[in-house]
């Protein structure tokens, strides 16, 4: 689910997208008085029989195809649909799904998940690549600043946010070696990116104003960094400012800020859910 919107995928594929109208930007008007316009559930913006995976951010909808291929449309005023965000409408609203190039179009995209204003994508491999807002860190990459309507080429070292960019988890791993980190999972909260390895293992970047990274404390990290007291972890799952970690032995744990949570409480990792005997 995004801000006013949701988006759901049938058991053969079809993408079905309804609730707030994705053209009008976040506190838009619909000259009626009306902050939005609402829309029925309906899959003519989808890719009907092709997707094995749809997240909705804020504003925008990623979807990854049979194929391997990663489309996206909605907002893209933080370049959150892989093109460069300039002051006309063609840049700013994708109205229909479009395409990711890049880096990704070199990969075969498996799984996508959705922050405020940026878009994660796991391939194939077990690689993550990002794109979109990055201000906070939640991109774990380096990344030149996008002006409205730079499309100047990026330097060597680094693209532009909005360009896809595969995130680098090396040295992330103490004794890991030479082997490469393999991701199985990603989520993401607002301004957050949470990847699961498939040795159990969690790794973090992104804001942690609220102590959503489960690194203890309220620092914010631009790079992948190890969470050092989880390991084991079956699944995991992001919200806003939080994030749920379950590990193979049941054991459920929260980091960041839930409901009633004290701001003494959220900048500890702690544990909610005990394993039944």
């Amino acid at each position: 689910c995004g801000d006013g919107h949701t988006v759901a995928m049938s058991s053969d594929g079809e993408v079905f997208a309804w609730g707030r109208d994705l053209s009008f930007a976040d506190g838009a008007s619909d000259g009626d008085g009306d902050s939005y316009q609402w829309r029925l559930p309906d899959a003519s913006n989808g890719l009907a029989g092709e997707a094995v995976d749809v997240a909705a951010g804020s504003s925008h909808i990623a979807c990854v195809s049979l194929t391997g291929d990663t489309y996206v449309w909605g907002q893209n005023h933080h370049g959150q649909c892989a093109s460069c965000p300039g002051q006309d409408v063609e840049s700013t609203f994708l109205s229909t799904p479009v395409r990711v190039g890049g880096y990704l179009a070199q990969a075969v995209a498996r799984r996508v998940a959705c922050g405020r204003y940026h878009t994660a994508v796991l391939s194939a491999e077990g690689a993550v690549f990002t794109f979109g807002s990055g201000l906070s860190g939640q991109l774990g990459r380096p990344f030149v600043t996008t002006f409205a309507g730079d499309r100047s080429p990026s330097s060597a070292s680094a693209l532009h946010a909005w360009q896809p960019d595969r995130v680098s988890f090396e040295g992330c791993i103490e004794g890991g070696g030479a082997s490469p980190v393999l991701i199985v999972q990603v989520v993401c909260g607002d301004e957050h990116t949470i990847c699961l390895t498939d040795t159990g293992r969690v790794i973090a970047f992104g804001s942690g104003d609220c102590g959503q990274l489960g690194i203890g404390g309220v620092r914010s990290h631009r790079s992948p960094v190890l969470v050092r007291t989880l390991g084991g972890i079956g699944e995991v799952v992001a919200g806003s400012d939080w994030s749920l970690f379950r590990g193979r032995n049941c054991k459920v744990h929260l980091a960041g800020k839930a409901g009633g949570s004290t701001s003494e409480e959220t900048v500890f990792l702690r544990q909610i859910v005990a394993p039944t005997r």
